[in-house]
């Protein structure tokens, strides 16, 4: 049978629905994952932060958690001259909820953007350049 036959003008054919709404579905789940993740590293930062004994001195290990933490997790920057809260008080996780906030936006936008640079890479009517030599 002939799918078209069942199109009416301006409405595709049900299974196209099905298969689009599936491939959101993927997507937001995809996107979703990176928040969760984006969400979950500035609570291991504020895990470590509040158990983190700072009278002894820093050692390469201690300092190649903070550089990862860094890294992983941009927005503590925004928060590193907040130098007069306790960690461990309600001062200290109503910080680390604003930076898991501000990190999990983040990681959905990089989510985002691989979900989008992934369909134009899988897309099959996207154009290849030609070859260079020929």
């Amino acid at each position: 049978m002939d799918e078209r036959r069942f199109e009416t003008p301006g409405h595709p054919h049900p299974t196209r629905i099905v298969f689009w709404v599936r491939a959101a579905q993927h997507e937001l789940k995809t996107i979703l994952g990176f928040a969760v993740l984006g969400l979950a590293i500035p609570a291991a930062c504020y895990l470590d932060a509040a158990f983190h004994d700072y009278t002894k001195p820093m050692n390469f290990a201690g300092d190649l958690i903070f550089l990862t933490s860094v890294i992983l997790c941009p927005p503590q920057l925004l928060f590193g001259f907040c130098i007069d809260y306790e960690v461990i008080g309600l001062d200290g996780f109503t910080i680390y909820s604003i930076i898991g906030i501000l990190n999990a936006a983040l990681y959905a936008l990089i989510g985002f953007i691989l979900v989008k640079l992934w369909e134009r890479v899988a897309s099959p009517t996207s154009e290849q350049e030609p070859p260079i030599g020929s």
